[in-house]
């Protein structure tokens, strides 16, 4: 595939949100490097809280694979920090 990058698939609670700590080591995961949420499915599921969970499917990239990809840049993320 142009731009080699792997897929992360995330099955969490809907109640779950980015910030929360259960959270943290998909947020680290995702802040390290590039990537792009590629797909949200909401599905029945009794064994989570809110008896929903959601199907959260990411394009994580080893490198940057540049401005024709639309995705969250790590290198957009260190300038904001660094200003």
């Amino acid at each position: 595939m142009p731009h080699g990058f792997r897929a992360l698939l995330v099955y969490v609670s809907v109640r779950v949100q980015e910030h929360d700590r259960i959270y943290r080591p998909v947020a680290d995961l995702l802040s390290s490097g590039c990537h792009r949420l590629d797909s949200v499915d909401t599905v029945e599921d009794h064994t989570m809280m809110g008896y929903e969970a959601n199907e959260l499917i990411y394009s994580i990239w080893p490198e940057c694979p540049g401005p024709l990809v639309p995705h969250g840049c790590v290198s957009d993320r260190v300038r904001v920090q660094t200003r």
